[in-house]
Formats: C-alpha cells, structure tokens, sequence
C-alpha cells in the first residue's frame, strides 16, 4: 500500500483464477482483523489484469488496513494471504498553505475556506451555530527538523463562552493546547509557535478547534498563511545577557509579549499584555537558540520577575537539555501558592544539572480553568553565566555593639 497525504494505493499479485475471475474486492479496516466488523469494502476491480486501487477520502495521518478478495463466478471468495497497512503521509517540511481551497486538512462541521477572504474558518457562510465542537487537521513529519516552527495569521469575533483552540499532538506524544482566542481580535495577527517537543515524530497533528455554547453566535475564527518550516536553533553566547532594551530578537512566540517601560535594571522588560489565555492552554515564551553548557563549571540562570496571575494560573520557568525535545521545571509561581509579588524578585536556578550542548530556556503561562485575562507578569535580566567562586569565611570579630566579618577573595575576575 502506497501512501498519499488523503489516499493509499493498494497493490497486489494477480490471482491466476482463471475464467471463472469475476472480481477483486478491495477491504480498507482500521485494525489488522478484516472480519470484526470494524471494515468496509471501497473498491471493486472486475478486470483480472489490473492488480492496483487507489483509496481516497481518507484522513491525514490515520493508519489504515487492507485486504484483497478474489471473487469468482460461483461466488467463492478467497482474501488475500497477507495484509498491507498504510499511514496517509503528513507533509514534509516545510509545509505552506494559503488556502486557495481546503485539500491539505481534514475538517468536520463548518470548517472550510471563505473564498472572498481566501482564509481557512470554522464559518466561511456567515456566524456559527450554537452547541458545535468542529475541527480542521493537517498532520506534518518533523523527523529530523531542530527547530521546528509553526506560523499562522489569525482573527477572530467570539461569543461569549466559545472559545477557539490550536491543539498539538503526535502518536507517543502528549497532546498540548498550545494557544487559543476568545472574545474579539478584528485585526490579523501573526502567531508563533514552537513545535520543539514534537521534533522527531513523523505524524504530528495541527489542529485548530471551535467550542460553543448555546448562549449567542458569532463570525467565528479566520486562519491565514499557515506554515511550519525548521528555524533551525542558532548558539547563543554565554555568558549571555537579555535585557529587552533592544527589543524581543531572541524570543520566539512574541505574539503575547512586548517591550515594557520600567524594567528592573533599565528602561525596558519584556511583558505579557497583548494576548489573553483561553482555559486549560498554555503560552510559551522560549529563548530562540541552544546555549552549550558542556565548558561550564557551575553554570546558572538568574531573572527578574513581577507581576500577577489570574485566577487558576502559573507561571514556569524551564529547560531542556535535549534541544527542545524534553522539559524540567527549574521555577514555578501560581495564585494557589500565593508567592508571586507585584514587586520584582529575583529568581535563580542551577543549570549544572542541564549542562549539554543544545540546552534550551524557555517560559510558560498556563491557566487551568478560566481565562487568563487578569495576568500581567513582566520579565527583566535574564543572565545565564558561571557562578563565582564562593568566599571562604575567615574570621567574625565582634565589638560591644558591631561585628567584622572577614573573607577570602572570591576569584572572579572582571565580571566581579
């Protein structure tokens, strides 16, 4: 079975039945048992020369199943000695689509290309309706991608509690909403997202989700310019100082975040006031490039943080030592554990654990119920670079109402 990005040509020997050859009946299953009820036949050959069907109609990334029976005239039917399988092929990188019409996804319900706007939407003939859960998907290999990257153009005009949804996900890897709108956004904007932890995988999901209630209609959500290309990851120098006064160049997903007056050590910091979070997704926020910590001694990240969190929410401060492929949580704040301040603290963490050549930094803002509309957090002074050497302390020596403490040298150098 040969696959196709909607279709699968199956092949097979030919038979050698003789005159009494009626048919090959071609039997498509979603598993590997052709009689469990779970099949269906889709295709019927009467020509015993041709040895070839092709099956289409099939959605983007599914594994499908076939069989073949000979058919003779005295209806003895005879299936195929083995079975082929096929996984309808998700496109290779890079992937584009500007939506002159909709044959790279599969949708359900409404979804389709509004053809005076030429985007993709959940409805392309006016508002939708009211209790609807539909979807489009496409599927794409990021089999040897390091830094792959998803880009679209959206807006969008939302009922109250409907909300829209980007969902990534891959077989052996969890699936993640990674962003989502409500409410009203008229202009088109660009999104980013980083599809870093599906690297590798071979058939990873895009999937762009409608939720409504029965409380009023809307326009909907239009997507434009989709695209996934491998960015590649650049090296970035250590040590290695952001301190947002020359803007956000370092950062991939930008589209929630800004440059801010009042930063911590400067005049700018990097704030999260342009977009809103829908429930249950996530918003990253990662360095664009891979720091090689493998030289360092004691290597360490230090920030500054501030701000507050909506109700139901956290904010995370991680890495990876794998490129983007696995996460641990260096750092993490939430209003349930009531000790993220209005004023700017300071946060560091050993990287020594992390030490690789591809290790990667990234931020995340999670809300897990409602709409993360409250927040306002802001970043400032990311530095990753060797600690200093530690003092050794020599001596305390008290007076009647003081005491002088005294040590070594620490060592550090010019940095001191």
């Amino acid at each position: 079975a040969v696959p196709g990005l909607k279709s699968a040509q199956v092949n097979w020997t030919p038979s050698g039945s003789g005159p009494a050859f009626r048919a090959y009946r071609v039997l498509r299953s979603p598993d590997n048992n052709p009689e469990n009820g779970n099949d269906a036949f889709v295709g019927t050959v009467s020509n015993a020369a041709t040895t070839s069907f092709t099956d289409t109609g099939l959605a983007i990334g599914a594994t499908y199943y076939y069989w073949t029976y000979v058919c003779d005239s005295n209806d003895i039917w005879t299936i195929s000695t083995n079975y082929a399988t096929a996984t309808t092929v998700p496109v290779v990188l890079p992937f584009t689509d500007s939506f002159a019409d909709a044959g790279q996804w599969d949708t359900t319900g409404t979804w389709g290309v509004d053809t005076n706007a030429g985007c993709l939407t959940d409805s392309p003939g006016g508002d939708y309706t009211n209790n609807v859960n539909t979807t489009a998907n496409t599927a794409v290999n990021l089999t040897g991608a390091a830094r792959p990257v998803l880009r679209f153009k959206d807006w969008h005009r939302l009922a109250v509690n409907d909300y829209g949804y980007l969902e990534v996900s891959a077989p052996g890897r969890a699936g993640i909403r990674m962003y989502g709108v409500y409410g009203a956004r008229t202009n088109w904007q660009e999104q980013v997202v980083d599809l870093s932890y599906y690297k590798g995988y071979a058939n990873v999901q895009i999937l762009f989700r409608l939720t409504t209630d029965g409380g009023g209609t809307d326009e909907g959500w239009k997507i434009d310019d989709v695209q996934v290309t491998d960015e590649g990851s650049p090296a970035l120098p250590v040590p290695f100082i952001e301190d947002f006064e020359g803007g956000l160049g370092n950062w991939v997903e930008t589209s929630r975040w800004q440059t801010a007056a009042g930063g911590y050590l400067g005049a700018a910091a990097a704030g999260d006031s342009l977009e809103r979070i829908t429930p249950e997704t996530r918003s990253y926020f990662s360095l664009d490039g891979d720091f090689n910590l493998t030289a360092m001694a004691n290597p360490q990240l230090s920030a500054w943080v501030k701000g507050s969190l909506g109700n139901y929410s956290a904010l995370n401060l991680e890495v990876s030592a794998d490129g983007g492929g696995n996460w641990a949580t260096l750092w993490s704040r939430s209003t349930e554990s009531g000790n993220f301040s209005s004023e700017w603290q300071r946060v560091q963490v050993s990287l020594v654990p992390y030490k690789a050549s591809n290790t990667r930094v990234r931020w995340f803002m999670y809300s897990y119920y409602s709409t993360l509309a409250d927040a306002n957090v802001f970043l400032d002074k990311l530095t990753v670079a060797d600690a200093p050497p530690a003092v050794g302390m020599l001596a305390a020596v008290p007076g009647l109402k003081s005491a002088q403490v005294n040590w070594t040298p620490s060592g550090s150098g010019p940095a001191f």
